[in-house]
């Protein structure tokens, strides 16, 4: 595993040899850059340290693709993140010294070769594991040591630390071991049982009475006392009762027993003691979390990481209708066509192909769950789209047996689909269908997105909600006005003709992007292309101005605002907007017409 790397070469190069030897990998901060350009929001905030934070979404870019790899690392200093997931990796990030060892030590074994990465502040120890283990630090925790596993990263040897040095493997040579099975154990036990050890320890809250309490031979006539005792020490210190039954057998041979006890006690009743206890008091409190455990769990708003610079523009999917990270709601009258439309935009956008005059792009992994359509329906709708396969990316659930989303189990079911095929979008087709509460009540919406769309949006995944119209379509979707409160868009079908149908937004957080688009609906294949009629003089002003400051077509609006500022070319928000839609669709011909290479079959 030749991964040192030398002053003069290029990062990309020490990447590549990096995926060949310990697997996918993408592009982090560097801390000789003036500030961090790591991927930062309201919600996950720069913490202050330098080279450690990610410039993608990581969990869907870490690659082992060469060219892609040459592109994204050659665009300026870049220290290297490891996936360890996607690797099969469990590395042990060791910040005090000698740390791993004495752990090691205490479980009666010693860390075995393996891979090993000097860090600027200890030793990364590289395993190979099952993916059965993400970053619970188990047994570990609080021992000067971290954890990294499926759903977390490592910086990678070749990057820079803040503090100057290197990261840089010990032996290059060295194999990456198997995770010992005593590692293995001790990481998947909850930390809290370091601190309930019926021999040697007491609770975290306990006090030095207490743990004399918990410890030491147990006397006849103290026995009942005693173990009920220690059943609600075990569950106040939060423990599942599999976990606890193990250490009320180690309590319970602490009891006397004949001949030193008249009558014996058997281990079926210590155990009786212990589910008494959970059974009656199954709403325990959990234990205090740390400070750090605080911070890392609900990071605040870093406000000079906030108003540094400036902010980005709209990140469109699917301009003007879908934005990255946003709750979209489409509503029409039946038979109206949104299931088509939804299914010819989400189509091309997994497999990278343009739609609505917007142009090719990478593809995205769309979720898709369908209550509405049947296969048949599906099929013959994505032939008449020009699709004969290539739909990898569109993960498509035809009615699936999903809890209600607006419950836990439904919100957590979605999130765990959501986390298992990494997707970018998610598509409910018909939200009325996969909620249980009444669509006439606000309290069914409000517990929609307390238990599905809140996770969703944290993690800058992309929802549309495709929902029916009222009595009167004028007046919105059917069913509770609540439907809106949670949203970022609503965008209202409406059929002008039988080939011409208008997209209007009705509600918006934000006002990104063009107000309204008029579409026409084509056949062989089948298709809606946008509209354009005639411009407004302001925006064809516009329109000309930026192409006389030789602003590139697929510029966004904050671009070409900063641009037409610095110019003294005084123009609305709105306009600027209108004309950035107007210059994006040239890029693909200008009436939605996909470039050669880029349609249906192309991708198929």
């Amino acid at each position: 595993m030749n991964n040192r790397s030398t002053p003069d070469e290029p990062t990309w190069t020490i990447a590549v040899q990096i995926t060949r030897t310990l697997g996918p990998v993408f592009p982090l901060d560097h801390p000789d850059l003036p500030v961090c350009i790591g991927l930062h929001g309201p919600t996950t905030p720069c913490d202050g340290k330098r080279g450690k934070h990610p410039t993608t979404r990581w969990s869907k870019t870490a690659t082992t693709d060469e060219e892609v790899l040459k592109t994204i690392f050659a665009q300026g200093l870049r220290n290297i993140g490891i996936a360890c997931g996607p690797a099969g990796l469990l590395v042990i990030d060791e910040d005090q010294d000698g740390a791993f060892a004495a752990f090691a030590a205490s479980q009666g074994a010693s860390i075995p070769p393996t891979y090993t990465v000097r860090t600027g502040r200890g030793f990364h120890y590289y395993f190979h594991q099952d993916g059965t283990l993400g970053n619970h630090e188990g047994l570990l925790t609080g021992q000067g040591i971290n954890v990294r596993g499926v759903g977390g990263y490592v910086v990678a040897p070749g990057s820079r630390h803040e503090s100057g040095e290197m990261y840089e493997a010990l032996d290059d040579e060295a194999p990456i071991a198997e995770i010992p099975t005593w590692l293995h154990d001790a990481l998947q036990r909850r930390s809290r049982v370091t601190s309930v050890s019926p021999i040697t320890a007491s609770s975290s809250r306990s006090t030095s009475s207490s743990t004399q309490k918990h410890t030491g031979p147990i006397r006849e006539g103290e026995r009942h006392n005693a173990l009920v005792s220690y059943a609600g020490h075990l569950l106040r210190a939060g423990l599942p009762i599999e976990e606890a039954d193990i250490l009320m057998e180690r309590r319970w041979k602490q009891c006397a027993q004949p001949p030193e006890a008249k009558t014996p006690i058997t281990l079926q009743e210590a155990q009786s003691k212990l589910k008494d206890v959970y059974d009656r008091y199954p709403h325990h409190s959990e234990p205090a979390i740390s400070a750090r455990d605080i911070d890392e769990r609900y990071p605040v708003v870093d406000w000079a990481e906030l108003f540094a610079g400036t902010r980005a523009g709209a990140d469109w999917l699917c301009e003007p209708l879908i934005e990255a990270g946003r709750v979209v709601t489409l509503y029409s009258p039946a038979k109206a066509g949104k299931s088509l439309l939804t299914l010819e935009i989400v189509a091309a956008l997994a497999t990278g192909g343009s739609v609505l005059g917007n142009p090719a792009r990478p593809a995205l992994r769309v979720l898709y769950v369908d209550m509405e359509n049947t296969l048949d329906d599906l099929h013959q709708r994505l032939r008449d789209l020009g699709y004969v396969g290539g739909l990898k990316n569109l993960k498509y659930l035809p009615f699936p047996p999903l809890p209600p989303l607006d419950t836990p189990d439904g919100g957590a079911a979605l999130l765990g689909i959501v986390e298992r095929h990494q997707v970018d979008l998610v598509v409910l087709d018909t939200v009325s269908r996969v909620v249980g509460g009444e669509e006439d009540r606000a309290d069914t919406f409000r517990a929609f997105y307390r238990h599905t769309i809140v996770g969703l949006k944290a993690q800058g995944i992309a929802v549309l909600r495709l929902d029916h119209a009222g009595k009167e379509e004028s007046r919105g979707q059917r069913g509770s006005s609540a439907k809106t409160d949670d949203v970022d868009a609503v965008w209202r079908l409406s059929v002008l003709r039988h080939n011409i149908v208008k997209l209007q937004r009705t509600h918006s957080r934000g006002n990104h992007g063009a107000a309204e688009m008029m579409l026409r609906r084509e056949s062989a294949p089948l298709r809606h292309v946008p509209v354009v009629g005639a411009l407004d003089s302001r925006i064809e002003k516009i329109i000309q101005r930026l192409d006389e400051l030789q602003i590139p077509d697929a510029a966004g609006r904050p671009k070409c605002q900063t641009a037409l500022r610095e110019d003294g070319f005084s123009a609305k928000t709105d306009d600027i907007t209108s004309a950035v839609a107007v210059r994006k669709k040239r890029i693909s011909g200008g009436d939605g017409e996909t470039r050669p290479g880029e349609g249906p079959s192309a991708a198929a």
